[in-house]
């Protein structure tokens, strides 16, 4: 009789365990709820909420499962030089791109001239020694491309080689190594400065 006696606790604390678990839970609404469904449906004062086990399984399967995050695409800018020529002088120690619309040609005298042209005209870069007649430019401003510090200057161009035209041509100028390096551009400032991109000095 004394264990039978011992057995009946346990047995209730069981069922008060299972219960709190399986049963649901009554809670206590104060404000109104409606639920925004046909037909609406308003709920206050003493409610039955979830189960116990139910809002332990819920918790833990909101924990564990995420939803899958869109993997960002990087994003590719074209290189516009990728089909470009490329032009290399050892002697003057420098390399650059260009359009292969663009023919190239050069000239060595006591300087190196290098030309560009396509349909709408042409850029010339003079590289040659630096000297005392350089002293005294002043430069309009200064532009770094590439890593390489550019002056820009404007001067009075020639129309026969001789006499001095109205018209302005802006160049752009570099030294280094005790060379000068001068590139014109004319009117065409936009479709030079993709090719001094690619400007670099030789190592």
């Amino acid at each position: 009789m004394q264990k039978g006696f011992n057995l009946i606790p346990l047995i209730l604390i069981i069922l008060v365990f299972v219960a709190a678990i399986f049963i649901p839970i009554p809670y206590y609404q104060k404000d109104t709820v409606c639920i925004l469904i046909y037909p609406t449906e308003c709920k206050s004062g003493w409610q039955l909420g979830q189960p116990l086990w139910k809002r332990i399984f819920q918790s833990n399967t909101q924990q564990t499962i995420s939803s899958p995050q869109p993997t960002p695409t990087p994003s590719t800018t074209p290189d516009e030089t990728a089909n470009w020529k490329t032009y290399t002088n050892n002697k003057y120690s420098f390399s650059f791109k260009y359009p292969s619309s663009f023919s190239l040609t050069t000239r060595n005298t006591n300087k190196l001239i290098v030309i560009l042209e396509d349909s709408k005209g042409e850029f010339d870069l003079i590289s040659e020694p630096y000297s005392d007649n350089f002293k005294n430019s002043h430069p309009n401003k200064t532009v770094t491309i590439n890593n390489i510090k550019w002056d820009v200057f404007s001067s009075a161009g020639s129309c026969d080689g001789l006499t001095a035209c109205p018209q302005i041509i802006p160049y752009y100028r570099t030294i280094r190594n005790n060379l000068i390096y001068d590139f014109t551009f004319g009117l065409r400032e936009e479709d030079l400065t993709p090719i001094l991109n690619t400007f670099k000095f030789l190592e």
